[in-house]
């Protein structure tokens, strides 16, 4: 649903994000450490949690960031149907309400899921080192 490009709502697809301009640069720029990646596909190698990524169009956090975490998924491999990525309005809300479920403050926010539902953990607007260090100790503490 949406009222403007920039205004978007509610549950979206890696292939709408696509769309953005600011999305496919960031991709491409970015070079995840090799070092954590390959750490990661140690530790991850059941990808047996999901990952919910709240996210807001007019972000510059989430224009940085969101995808950054797509090209760390392209590199481990993680199962696309693993994500579920939300888009919020400045007030962190969306028209379906999903976002209401994982108290987003500020964005973006990845939240870590288990196959029970119960959250490992969370990054927060932006990573304590980068995005695939400090998933890594999310996924490792499991």
């Amino acid at each position: 649903m949406a009222t403007a490009q920039n205004e978007l709502t509610g549950p979206t697809t890696r292939q709408q994000l696509e769309t953005f301009d600011w999305f496919n640069d960031e991709y491409n720029a970015y070079k995840p450490s090799g070092k954590s990646v390959k750490a990661l596909k140690e530790v991850d190698k059941t990808a047996d949690y999901r990952i919910v990524v709240v996210l807001g169009t007019w972000c510059s956090d989430s224009r940085r960031e969101v995808p950054r975490f797509y090209k760390i998924v392209d590199a481990l491999g993680f199962p696309q149907a693993n994500i579920l990525t939300i888009l919020v309005d400045e007030n962190k809300n969306d028209a379906s309400g999903l976002a209401k479920q994982f108290t987003i403050k500020y964005v973006p926010t990845f939240v870590f899921i288990d196959p029970n539902g119960k959250e490992l953990g969370r990054i927060v607007e932006t990573p304590a080192k980068n995005l695939e260090a400090d998933w890594l100790k999310i996924i490792s503490s499991k």
